[in-house]
């Protein structure tokens, strides 16, 4: 069975928005309706909702749903401020997760670097901009 990790800047749990329910969407659609992959939904979490320092957690206990809590993003670059702890987590999650190939919904609140750690880590890569902000910094 393939592994599909689905990479979203917020759980709808969490934060609720257009993108995250969007991509939330996808991943339970996803896992309802192959049995050729599983999919498994990554989403960054605001600092300050975990009651401990681990930088990642199952959310409410299910398996297929992390919660990563991260920080460190430069708004005008789209990068991270923060890539050596951006890499780690990932690779982390990734020894978790086992995933033959990455969706993300959004760079926002991760960094640019992200596609490229995936890519490093042999993940291919699907992307996902769910409205204009790489084209204008200002909210798109």
């Amino acid at each position: 069975m393939k592994n599909l990790a689905l990479i979203s800047h917020g759980h709808p749990d969490i934060a609720i928005g257009g993108a995250e329910v969007a991509s939330y969407n996808l991943f339970r659609q996803l896992n309802a309706r192959s049995a050729d992959f599983s999919a498994t939904f990554i989403a960054r979490c605001p600092p300050g909702n975990f009651s401990h320092d681990a930088p990642f957690r199952m959310h409410r206990g299910r398996h297929n749903e992390w919660l990563w809590n991260l920080d460190g993003y430069d708004w005008f670059r789209s990068l991270s401020t923060k890539p050596d702890v951006l890499k780690k987590g990932l690779d982390q999650l990734f020894a978790i997760v086992n995933p033959h190939i990455v969706h993300i919904g959004h760079y926002v609140h991760f960094g640019l670097e992200l596609i490229d750690f995936c890519h490093e880590a042999g993940v291919p890569v699907v992307l996902t901009l769910h409205e204009y902000y790489g084209m204008c910094a200002r909210n798109g």
